[in-house]
């Protein structure tokens, strides 16, 4: 890939939320993957740090961008720290009929959506999924 201006990068990004490709929400995304991944690196040079001994005196900057005062509030641990919740088979299911639904749902055109939005909140996602196929002709 090549090398862009800020005003390339600035141009390019408000296309792509003018055209619906990006949102707000995935840019959010994005920026809390980049702290997750700042604190992950860091923890990791913490640990190589303690592994070399005390013969490599360096602080982080991250510590001194990070530190808060003591009555501030607590960040959420990183994601390698919280407990895994457990995946049931009940859950399993309904997020595949989730993703199945929502990719039929994204085939149809935007004015007919919200009859088979209908459909999935009165009569559940099966029948919704049932309906969208046999519109698509699937």
């Amino acid at each position: 890939m090549q090398d862009l201006s800020d005003a390339q990068v600035r141009y390019i990004l408000g296309k792509a939320l003018e055209e619906r490709r990006l949102t707000d929400g995935v840019i959010t995304g994005y920026l809390r993957q980049l702290d997750e991944e700042i604190r992950d690196v860091e923890q990791r040079l913490q640990l190589l740090r303690g592994a070399a001994g005390a013969a490599v005196p360096v602080r982080s900057l991250g510590a001194q961008v990070a530190r808060r005062p003591a009555s501030g509030p607590k960040a959420a641990p990183s994601p390698a720290l919280r407990p895994q919740n457990r995946a049931t088979a009940k859950n399993t299911r309904s997020q595949k009929l989730q993703g199945q639904y929502i990719g039929f749902l994204r085939q149809l055109p935007l004015k007919d959506r919200p009859k088979y939005q209908e459909i999935a909140r009165k009569h559940g996602r099966e029948q919704a999924i049932v309906a969208i196929r046999k519109a698509l002709g699937k």
